[in-house]
């Protein structure tokens, strides 16, 4: 229950549950279909029960983790059983837990739930359709930098950390019990390895991808939030008669002076938030000011058994705060103007596309599809088609695209956007609307 809370009050799903994406449903049937296989992996060793439905459950997840996204949903699962596998299992355990005729079924059931989309996807666009899928969507934005500029091998540490935020500060008492494990003065259980290894491999991953995005890590969260609620429940445990818990009491600060640096920031970048109401960014700004200074003072307080639930309360607090100053801000979205210029100028028009700028949602506004271009090449050869069409695309691009191809399409309309998606954390520290604002564009090549 307690990492169940720590997942529902982490900035990881509240910022990635409000955008349009598959990446929440995909870490759920991730989630699903691995903690389902090491259940697997458990009663098989035990032999306390059998292993057939938590197979198929494995199988039937991974299947529609596969159907939400791709191939990754299938393979996470299966690289985290694998090394839960090659653990030593144990004295008197065997190390294979199932039997064959219930992997076969699994398997079966897999192939059932998975395979027909994309048999009838084939059928119907041809086998370049899997080809495009399998390869350009899914291997090439693993092992290349089509899609995603290069990123470092270190860039999901602050990720994770910042996904887990307020209840990150909890972590850095595994420093010193990582350390009484290497120095061997400190064992830990199977399950504490197993959750280590379900929250490792996915880590490892997308570390070693060239296309690297912060939503990708999403299925790390869940075994870490139960590993932070095992941390948690054991210091408080260890409360003395006091009610003392030094440790519980410092990190519970550290989530109090992360809020209240929240706060600040907030305040300071209501340049940028141009959209948002005034007087609704001031109750937002003090609500999590409040938050965070009620945090502070539970923290000091001899009650460590409040902790956990004042965090939550104080997340809660300013999840609802964010929501209706930043993702609910009144008026009128800068995507919502370019639809409105976009439906003046479409007639005449025969195709339109994005670059890099409201790829995902230009076309629930506008009714009409529009072409992905990738690439400074795909949106030159996009205006010299020789019949009329429109595009979308930044100021900063389309410099670059007159710097590189002398191509310089007719601009009709634009609009101011900040993007709270892709903010930097420099955009927050020290804002400059004249930097972090973006100039979009509506074009067209006529």
């Amino acid at each position: 229950l307690l990492a169940g809370l720590i997942a529902a009050t982490n900035f990881g799903y509240y910022v990635l549950g409000r955008l349009a994406l598959p990446a929440l449903p995909l870490t759920f049937f991730i989630t699903l279909s691995t903690w389902a296989a090491l259940e697997a992996v458990a009663a098989g060793r035990q032999r306390r029960q059998s292993t057939r439905g938590w197979l198929l459950l494995a199988a039937v997840a991974a299947a529609l983790a596969v159907l939400t996204k791709g191939p990754v949903g299938a393979v996470l699962p299966a690289l985290v059983t694998a090394v839960v596998l090659a653990l030593p299992p144990g004295p008197a355990t065997p190390r294979w837990p199932w039997k064959t005729g219930d992997l076969a079924l699994a398997a079966a059931a897999f192939a059932a739930v998975a395979a027909p989309w994309y048999l009838a996807m084939a059928r119907e666009h041809g086998v370049g359709y899997l080809q495009h899928f399998f390869v350009g969507e899914n291997l090439d934005r693993f092992a290349t930098d089509r899609y995603n500029e290069p990123r470092s091998i270190g860039f999901y540490v602050p990720i994770v950390a910042g996904g887990l935020l307020p209840w990150s500060p909890f972590m850095v008492p595994w420093l010193g019990a990582a350390w009484r494990v290497i120095r061997r003065s400190r064992s830990l259980a199977r399950e504490q390895w197993w959750l280590l290894a379900w929250a490792a491999v996915p880590f490892a991953f997308y570390s070693l991808s060239m296309g690297k995005q912060p939503r990708y890590v999403l299925p790390i969260l869940p075994p870490l939030a139960v590993l932070l609620a095992r941390t948690i429940q054991r210091r408080l445990a260890a409360a003395g008669p006091a009610g003392r818990q030094p440790a519980l009491a410092a990190c519970t600060a550290a989530a109090a002076a992360v809020l209240l640096v929240l706060g600040v920031l907030l305040h300071r970048a209501k340049p940028l938030l141009f959209a948002l109401d005034p007087s609704t960014g001031t109750i937002a700004t003090g609500v999590i000011l409040a938050a965070g200074a009620g945090l502070l003072v539970l923290a000091r307080a001899r009650r460590p058994a409040w902790l956990p639930l004042g965090l939550a309360a104080a997340s809660i607090a300013t999840f609802v705060s964010l929501h209706y100053s930043i993702y609910s801000a009144e008026g009128i979205e800068p995507v919502q103007k370019i639809a409105s210029a976009f439906r003046t100028h479409w007639p005449g028009a025969t195709a339109s596309g994005t670059y890099h700028v409201f790829v995902r949602n230009l076309v629930f506004y506008t009714g009409v599809r529009q072409t992905d271009l990738t690439t400074l090449e795909d949106l030159r050869d996009f205006l010299a088609r020789p019949d009329r069409v429109l595009a979308v695309s930044s100021e900063d691009d389309l410099q670059a695209l007159a710097d590189a191809h002398g191509v310089v399409p007719r601009r009709l309309e634009r609009v101011l956007y900040f993007n709270p998606a892709g903010v930097r954390a420099r955009s927050i520290i020290r804002p400059d609307p004249e930097k972090d604002l973006e100039t979009v564009w509506l074009v067209s090549n006529r």
